[in-house]
């Protein structure tokens, strides 16, 4: 559909100069120009329709779009034809006025999902005279880059160490890559607009690639253990979901254990925007487990927490014990003994030490001399 669509445009652009003109910049080349889409994100959510997308180069306008696109249907959707002799050049493409992305131009004809998100204020330009002003969630929250050259038929594996879940992104190059690039960004909410994935959702992602045509492509994230176990999550339920005008649930496996995270892979059939989701873990009855410093357990169909002061045993979901049976220890004026794994208190007047009372220390003291001397005079009773 995207390639039909390409060439209606540019049958438009040689019988029709003039429709050509609104989409790419003044003095269009006669070659083909360069072609990116994608969704708009500002705030959060979904560009209002109207808003301009503009791509610029060295301070020149190269090309322009407005969302929703002309040919599609999809709310926040857009299209850009860039001037192909700009080619190799840096470009900066802008939302309401704000650089949402920053990319080297590849050869001519080349197409790319390019998706945009930037975060404005009420006062920021939308570029085309309309304030749409912010509503939903707080947009991005992180974002990483990496640059991209590799030839055709080979496979690389990209690496992100900023914090935004992906760990990694492996693809095979369908063509050369000379001046490509893979961008990741964490969202905070999900964008307006797009219907909620099934599951609690643990972070949403935009992953755009640019200058590269890529296929089996593999997603590496990670999840944190913490909140696996404050949402009561099946980690065997953990997925990776891609938004294409829904959202569908892509093969994903547990590959690792590592330290607070449980690692993921996903295969997908493209780069979008995704939301990392999990299923909550069905409440059976006397079941335990932990949630950081808390047990949780299963009682009427619901779950039940209680404080671990010494922290839970995430092996059997119970608090670990606060001492052992039989042991002793004094807190300031106060013997304490170990029973049923819980300290029993009791208060010396006299003070404490060894976990005794000194008063029952003397006690101890005076029987014990006087079963001593018991035992000595029944010794010297023998002898005679």
């Amino acid at each position: 559909m995207i390639l039909k669509n390409y060439f209606v445009c540019i049958a438009l652009a040689i019988t029709m100069p003039v429709l050509c003109t609104s989409v790419l910049a003044d003095d269009p080349p006669a070659d083909m120009p360069i072609y990116y889409y994608g969704w708009v994100l500002v705030n959060g959510s979904l560009a209002a329709d109207g808003t301009q997308v503009i791509a610029e180069s060295g301070g020149v306008q190269v090309g322009t779009a407005t969302v929703p696109s002309g040919y599609t249907s999809g709310s926040g959707y857009y299209h850009i034809y860039v001037n192909s002799s700009y080619s190799g050049q840096t470009a900066a493409f802008k939302v309401r006025g704000v650089t949402a992305m920053t990319l080297t131009l590849p050869e001519s004809g080349r197409a790319g999902l390019l998706n945009l998100s930037v975060n404005v204020t009420d006062q920021t330009p939308s570029g085309n005279g309309n304030n749409q002003g912010a509503s939903g969630s707080t947009g991005t929250k992180t974002s990483a880059v990496v640059a991209v050259t590799m030839q055709a038929g080979t496979t690389k594996t990209l690496n992100f160490t900023t914090d935004v879940i992906v760990l990694s992104v492996s693809f095979k190059a369908k063509a050369d890559v000379t001046a490509g690039s893979v961008a990741v960004n964490g969202e905070n909410a999900k964008p307006e607009g797009m219907s909620t994935p099934d599951g609690a959702v643990y972070g949403y992602l935009n992953v755009t690639a640019m200058g590269i045509q890529a296929d089996s492509i593999k997603i590496r994230f990670s999840v944190s253990k913490t909140w696996i176990a404050d949402h009561n999550i099946n980690k065997s339920t953990v997925r990776l979901n891609r938004y294409d005008s829904d959202w569908n649930v892509l093969p994903t496996i547990l590959v690792s254990d590592e330290g607070g995270n449980y690692l993921y892979d996903a295969s997908t059939p493209g780069f979008s925007i995704f939301a990392v989701t999990g299923q909550e873990m069905a409440c059976t009855e006397g079941m335990m487990l932990c949630s950081g410093n808390q047990t949780k357990e299963c009682k009427n169909g619901a779950w039940m927490a209680q404080d671990c002061p010494q922290g839970c045993n995430q092996a059997t979901g119970r608090c670990n014990a606060l001492c052992e049976d039989g042991q002793r220890r004094c807190s300031n004026d106060s013997a304490e003994l170990c029973i049923n794994s819980t300290w029993m208190a009791e208060r010396c007047p006299d003070g404490c030490k060894d976990g005794l009372c000194a008063s029952n220390q003397y006690a101890f003291v005076a029987i014990a001399a006087i079963v001593a001397a018991v035992i000595i005079a029944v010794l010297l009773l023998r002898k005679r």
